[in-house]
């Protein structure tokens, strides 16, 4: 919230009727929008990365731009990374003001 705000952007939790649900949508003013998965554990990247993939389809489906990006903030991990599918993993303790 205090980086959306900081940015003029607002943040949604999102869930559907098909049970789809992420965390955080932060959506700025010019309707760019990224969604955020908060993960403790490594093993819960992936099914994170797939909630973020099917609410990036859905919402391009939709006629909403394609997200800025589509990150997962992971409780610890060795490094920042991109996966080969775009997704980004970001460990918490990477992030600052």
């Amino acid at each position: 919230m205090v980086y959306a705000q900081a940015n003029s952007a607002d943040v949604f939790h999102y869930r559907d009727e098909t049970a789809l649900e992420v965390d955080a949508v932060i959506v700025a003013d010019d309707g760019r929008w990224m969604g955020v998965e908060f993960k403790l554990g490594d093993t819960q990247v992936d099914a994170a990365a797939r909630s973020l993939k099917s609410l990036s389809r859905k919402m391009v489906a939709m006629g909403e731009q394609p997200p800025a990006a589509l990150v997962v903030v992971t409780g610890h991990d060795n490094f920042a990374h991109r996966r080969k599918d775009g997704v980004v993993v970001v460990p918490v303790d990477v992030l600052g003001p």
